[in-house]
């Protein structure tokens, strides 16, 4: 008997010794779990709720205020191009006394018919396009603009010839400078400056044509206004060193180079100004200056003095490792939705887009329900300039004629704005023979 009690008991501390050891090891498994949670938790920053939706463009069915498609874009050039009058040329096969598209743009419906459309149950009024073409062909050359509709598939195309906001005919010497005409300039340039090459070594131990980008290179950018009085179309260029930052390292020679009409044959150098002696052409500078009647230059300098433009550091450095910069925080997400090219914030409503010659434009602004604004947009921007030199005294921008809604750049992600933003693209058709897309162009925040 004695036996079997000692046997029943042996077998009882098994089980529960078994149950002990099969619940530590649980135990120890869901310890293990955890402990991998916490430290996959720690490794990772936490997610955050993103808060409102960003929708993109519908490209099939834009909205009455959003910027051309593509599509839109590519119909309206077709159309133009198979018309037998204006006969136009493709951009990339153009001359200065061709005929072709420079731009094409949104041309926004009448605010009374899109009121219509919002406010009074109207259908949406059919999409417009207006083009700008250079007609070098004609006599004498002019610029022209015509509405094209109804969009996406364009019948009809309409000169635009009696408007009250501008000249007619728009002046030839007054339209922007293009690709096409540049081409020309700049083999202007390479010309005279290969004369120079001479004077440019003994001046600035540099040149400009034929020569691989480095800092012993020359570099010239075009300023304006292109003339002092109408008709005329003169543009001077300021040579640089070519090296980053270039602007804090001018040399002291300037070219002006006359262009009016369309004949190129005509174009040529028409002044030239070094160390502050102007001279009427290439030749004459060449000739005073071997004679020793030229107040020379000498200036040559250390490729390490040439940093302070740049963005390499100089002087001690705070911290042997650079350290993080701060980062904009959203506990709950962005607090604003994006459809397409309209906006809604809190009780805010409005669109915006991005027009080709004057920038940013922002339509039908309204705060809970009610209409604040019907447009609110960029119409000009000038910078008045004075300065040692022609260039520098001589300048005055209006960044209209440098088509400043095309011209903006990229935006960076937490240095151009906080890397929390919502970016948008935007598409341009101008001085090339097809839309462009600009990545990043627009942030929301």
């Amino acid at each position: 008997m004695g036996g079997n009690r000692d046997v029943r008991i042996s077998k009882r501390k098994w089980r529960i010794t078994r149950a002990l050891a099969i619940s530590a090891i649980i135990l120890a498994v869901i310890f293990l779990i955890v402990l991998i949670v916490v430290i996959v938790e720690q490794t990772f920053l936490p997610s955050c709720s993103k808060g409102q939706n960003i929708k993109p463009r519908n490209f099939e069915k834009p909205g009455v205020f959003d910027d051309l498609t593509p599509e839109e874009m590519n119909s309206v050039r077709d159309y133009l191009l198979n018309l037998e009058s204006p006969s136009l040329v493709r951009q990339e096969d153009a001359s200065v006394n061709s005929s072709y598209i420079f731009l094409i743009d949104l041309h926004m419906t009448l605010k009374s018919a899109v009121l219509q459309y919002l406010d009074g149950g109207h259908r949406q009024p059919d999409r417009t396009a207006k083009a700008v073409v250079y007609r070098g062909d004609t006599d004498p050359p002019r610029v022209e603009e015509y509405l094209v509709g109804p969009l996406p598939h364009p019948n009809y195309n309409i000169l635009i010839a009696n408007p009250a906001y501008r000249r007619l005919p728009i002046p030839w010497e007054s339209r922007p400078v293009d690709a096409v005409e540049y081409k020309i300039l700049y083999e202007i340039l390479t010309k005279a400056t290969k004369q120079l090459y001479p004077i440019f070594r003994e001046s600035f131990d540099l040149h400009h044509h034929n020569c691989t980008p480095s800092e012993m290179c020359m570099m010239f950018c075009d300023s304006a206004p292109r003339g002092i009085k109408s008709g005329e179309r003169k543009t001077w260029f300021a040579s640089y060193r070519n090296v980053e930052g270039f602007y804090n390292h001018p040399l002291g020679f300037e070219i002006q180079i006359g262009h009016e009409g369309n004949d190129i044959t005509t174009w040529d150098v028409t002044r030239l100004v070094y160390n502050g002696q102007m001279y009427y052409s290439v030749e004459k500078l060449i000739e005073q200056y071997y004679l020793g009647r030229v107040r020379k230059i000498s200036h040559k300098v250390d490729p390490y003095d040439l940093q302070y433009s740049s963005y390499e550091r100089r002087g001690p450095r705070d911290y042997d490792t650079p350290g993080r910069g701060p980062r904009f925080y959203e506990p709950d997400g962005r607090r604003y939705s994006v459809d397409g090219q309209h906006v809604k914030y809190v009780g805010w409503n409005f669109n915006f887009r991005m027009r080709t010659t004057t920038g940013l434009q922002i339509y039908d602004v309204r705060f809970q329900g009610e209409r604040l604004a019907y447009e609110l947009s960029l119409q000009e921007a000038s910078s008045l300039f004075s300065g040692y030199g022609v260039v520098s005294g001589f300048s005055n921008y209006f960044d209209i004629s440098g088509i400043a809604g095309a011209t903006s750049y990229e935006l960076v992600p937490g240095v151009d704005c906080p890397g929390t933003a919502s970016f948008h693209d935007a598409y341009h058709y101008v001085d090339s023979g097809q839309p462009r897309i600009e990545i990043r162009f627009v942030f929301l925040k």
